[in-house]
């Protein structure tokens, strides 16, 4: 990667997003790292790095980590003990992860607006939330509970908007000196409630054979071709064809990679995409529905309320604001 950032972490209780703080932050770079209380702490980053960006960090007893992907993309590759993981972060997703023992790679290519939060959580903390429901435990939580370290763990999925407001909230806090840790503080255990809610209502087991190299390939050409054109995208018969992949097998390795279905990343980008041209103020909100990709204005804002909790128009009146524009 030509003119890249380059930082090493080995401090084993950190993690990804933390690596951009410990590592000497780039010019493009902003990031926030706060502990709300020990063993808690929280990670926030608004990077457009003017350079190609890659952070190494290695881990010993790594923290549980709860990531939520707002903006832009990054490619991480770690290499741990149950052999080599690779997966591209894109907005819209969430995971609950931890590597322990692992040596890794977070790259972010020149001028992509990466906009992420985690939350990073020490086994003793979750030890003490799991003694009021013993009976309900995910496995990976029940190890650190009982062996006071998280075992390898990596749970993808489409962030829900619940999440994803309280995350847009953290990265965009309005405060200062004391309020603002409190702010942090209050959001933090927000998030990390829905997040541990969901967990614990899901009792879903993760384990299962990554991707190979040449799957992960061409998981990623089937990406590109969505994104070379939102608006006419092909059918998921015809990507399938394009890669070289059944449709079932395509569908099966976005959700090991994305976290969700090729026709529910194609959503999550025309929306994500969608919020950018609205943030930029230069179409109505029909020219911008029919640019990306929906049927009608209507349809484009029923599912934009549906994915960030408010109306487009509310949206735009929001941004206006904090731009300082008066709303025409």
């Amino acid at each position: 990667m030509g003119g890249e950032a380059k930082g090493l972490v080995r401090r084993g209780e950190e993690s990804s997003l933390a690596g951009l703080e410990e590592s000497g932050v780039p010019a493009g770079v902003e990031g926030q790292l706060m502990e709300v209380k020990p063993g808690l702490r929280v990670a926030a980053v608004d990077c457009r790095p003017q350079d190609d960006l890659r952070i190494e960090f290695e881990t010993g007893e790594a923290p549980l980590e709860f990531s939520y992907y707002l903006a832009g993309r990054a490619r991480y590759l770690i290499d741990h003990e149950r052999g080599e993981h690779a997966f591209v972060s894109e907005a819209g997703l969430n995971t609950v992860a931890a590597f322990p023992r692992s040596r890794a790679v977070m790259e972010i290519p020149a001028g992509v607006n990466a906009r992420m939060v985690a939350i990073h959580i020490e086994a003793h903390v979750i030890a003490d939330h799991l003694a009021e429901r013993p009976n309900a435990v995910v496995p990976e939580l029940a190890h650190a509970a009982e062996n006071g370290v998280f075992p390898y763990c990596f749970r993808p999925s489409t962030m829900p908007p619940s999440m994803a407001i309280v995350a847009n909230q953290i990265l965009s806090c309005p405060y200062h000196g004391a309020v603002r840790r409190l702010f942090y503080e209050s959001k933090t255990l927000e998030l990390m409630a829905l997040q541990l809610s969901q967990l614990l209502a899901s009792h879903r087991p993760t384990a299962h054979a990554p991707l190979n190299r040449q799957e992960s390939g061409r998981i990623q050409a089937a990406r590109n071709i969505l994104l070379d054109d939102l608006q006419n995208p092909p059918s998921l018969f015809q990507l399938a064809g394009a890669v070289g992949m059944t449709h079932t097998k395509l569908n099966k390795g976005f959700r090991d990679v994305f976290g969700t279905t090729v026709f529910d990343y194609l959503r999550r980008q025309r929306l994500e995409q969608s919020r950018l041209m609205i943030d930029a103020d230069e179409m109505n909100m029909a020219e911008i529905a029919y640019a990306t990709g929906f049927s009608s204005p209507s349809h484009f804002a029923k599912a934009f309320l549906a994915y960030f909790g408010v109306q487009p128009s509310a949206y735009l009146k929001e941004a206006k604001g904090r731009r300082g524009v008066r709303p025409r």
